[in-house]
């Protein structure tokens, strides 16, 4: 045990008051593995339960690994090969007395140590608070965050040598911590880095190893860091932004909640997303094992349009998988439940909001959220009702029935062939920054007005494409004489083309707009969001995380550049 230089440690709720309820459960409530092969464990003021595994080994041959076989198609001497993997693996259960109350907490060893813990007892921010209460704040070597507004954002920022957070350029209202690695503060020399998340992993000193008479000691001490509240003095303070819902009652009620709104088909606000970094290059999705379609990213309407009554129950999302198939080796296999990859805003009956990530509940503080409501309010961001009336219209058909699918190039489509003053840009390559990129704006008017245009499906996943579009390609016609050049080309050629929508377009009024020479004035242009819907919704409808995206996306265009901003939302035909 004193070579030991490295453990992660969990912290469970305080719900549970047995070893039992530390580990998974079969139906009948008894633990998967037998307590039979749990040894007892009583040594220095540590009582718990040990399990201990030689891992899951499975032989492989030549024919097992796809590139020895594909090979061995023009060998002379065929490959031949058989190996089995092996990873012994433990688990350590075990109770502290603290203050009158014993507290349980588990160390794992070896890979997948972890396998046995019923991750729904598990304190889901206790590894990330000790982190940031015991993490040099001048000393973070890396951070991982998601931001919600684009589900698939994930990020993970590494310095090797220390830094402060500053140094991350992280957006604390946008960005919600998932790991913490760094170095310690002083006081705490005998750990020389952690890493924190969900759980907390400690990286000993080489002079203060892992002892039996320190185990104690070391998780009394984490607990008390992870009461602490130090990491509010530091930048760390946004994190309550983002509070995890541990109260067991409250989280009961918000799964009822959810599964009724998916059941009764209200799904603005439920989406699907993966909820960890994969290669997506080599990667798509299955709903069922046998499922002959790939898809490429994770919907949820296709997941329940794969369920024979159209209806989910929480144990039915808890337990049923997403598979993954790897398009290197041609594997399908099980990677996360479907619970795990919901994505869901719920208004609970005192109004709280609260946030459902990666199998998770987070609240959105009051004073965010107010925030936000205030920047709507104190600069009037609503759907306006009489700009563009004639030209974007509503109860446009946007189904496309060959693809079955509803497709905003429809939308965009018919009002450019419906009005002069209107060229179409969507699909248009553009040059930006040197390079073609898709989709300047969707639709470019006479009157200087850059419109980008948008369905709303589910989540606020579905959103936050269209205000990076918004943000990054506005300026681009601002600032860069190379942008406005491909577009001047782009009319010049796009209005001579019989096959195109904008053929036979006045071009020079459009070319007009655009001079190829100096810098552009932001306030001569409006930039305008238009959303698609089924039918027609105020701003305020949107989840909140769309609010805040265009609160933040208003505040750089409108206050930081100088453009005028417009935002319109259109009722459209969709199937």
């Amino acid at each position: 045990m004193a070579d030991i230089e490295q453990i992660s440690i969990y912290k469970f709720k305080e719900s549970v008051k047995n070893f039992e309820d530390c580990v998974k459960q079969d139906r009948a409530g008894q633990p998967l593995e037998s307590f039979l092969k749990y040894h007892s464990i009583d040594n220095n003021g540590i009582i718990g339960k040990w399990w201990y595994s030689e891992g899951d080994s499975k032989t492989k041959e030549s024919s097992n690994i796809p590139w020895i076989s594909f090979m061995n198609e023009v060998l002379e001497t065929p490959i031949t090969i058989a190996y089995t993997n092996t990873y012994p693996r433990g688990l350590l259960l075990y109770k502290v007395l603290i203050q009158n109350e014993y507290n349980y907490f588990a160390i794992s060893f070896g890979l997948g140590g972890d396998k046995n813990i019923n991750k729904n007892k598990v304190i889901p921010d206790f590894g990330i608070k000790v982190a940031m209460n015991i993490c040099d704040p001048e000393e973070i070597k890396s951070i991982q965050t998601s931001q919600h507004e684009a589900i698939s954002i994930q990020s993970e920022k590494q310095i090797l040598s220390g830094a402060g957070l500053s140094v991350f350029n992280i957006d604390y209202n946008d960005e919600f911590f998932r790991r913490i690695i760094g170095k310690t503060k002083a006081e705490y020399n005998y750990i020389s880095s952690v890493t924190g998340g969900e759980k907390i992993q400690l990286k000993f000193s080489k002079d203060s190893p892992l002892t039996w008479d320190s185990i104690k000691h070391i998780t009394t001490e984490l607990n008390e860091l992870y009461n602490s509240e130090s990491y509010k003095n530091t930048e760390f303070k946004s994190f309550d932004n983002w509070s995890f819902e541990k109260e067991e009652e409250k989280i009961k009620e918000l799964n009822t909640k959810l599964i009724n709104e998916i059941n009764n088909g209200n799904f603005d606000k439920i989406s699907l997303c993966v909820p960890e970094f994969i290669d997506i290059n080599k990667t798509s999705f299955k709903y069922k094992k046998d499922e002959q379609e790939d898809h490429e990213e994770l919907d949820f309407i296709e997941y329940i349009n794969t369920l024979r009554s159209h209806k989910v129950s929480l144990s039915g999302l808890q337990n049923r998988n997403i598979f993954i198939y790897d398009k290197v080796t041609e594997t399908i296999y099980s990677k996360w439940k479907i619970f795990q990859c919901i994505i869901a805003e719920i208004i609970d009956q005192d109004g709280n909001c609260y946030i459902l990530y990666n199998g998770l509940w987070r609240k959105i503080s009051t004073d965010f959220k107010q925030t936000v409501t205030n920047y709507l309010n104190n600069n009037n961001i609503k759907f306006d009702e009489s700009i563009l009336t004639n030209e974007l219209k509503n109860n446009i058909n946007i189904y496309n029935s060959s693809l079955n699918q509803n497709r905003e190039e429809l939308f965009n489509k018919e009002c450019v062939r419906c009005s002069e003053n209107l060229f179409l840009f969507d699909k248009s390559k553009i040059d930006i920054a040197q390079e073609k990129i898709y989709e300047i704006c969707d639709i470019l008017t006479a009157d200087k007005e850059l419109i980008h245009v948008k369905k709303y499906k589910t989540g606020a996943s579905s959103m936050s494409h269209l205000f990076t579009q918004a943000k990054l390609y506005s300026e681009a016609i601002i600032i860069n004489t190379d942008t406005r050049k491909t577009m001047v080309d782009f009319i010049e050629q796009d209005s001579n083309n019989p096959l195109s929508i904008n053929n036979g377009k006045n071009k020079e009024i459009f070319k007009e707009i655009l001079p190829l020479n100096g810098r552009l004035r932001e306030s001569d242009f409006t930039v305008v969001l238009c959303i698609l819907t089924k039918e027609n919704i105020q701003l305020t409808d949107l989840p909140f995380m769309t609010q805040y995206e265009i609160s933040k996306m208003d505040d750089y265009l409108r206050r930081n550049r100088g453009f005028n901003v417009k935002y319109i939302n259109r009722k459209v035909i969709m199937h």
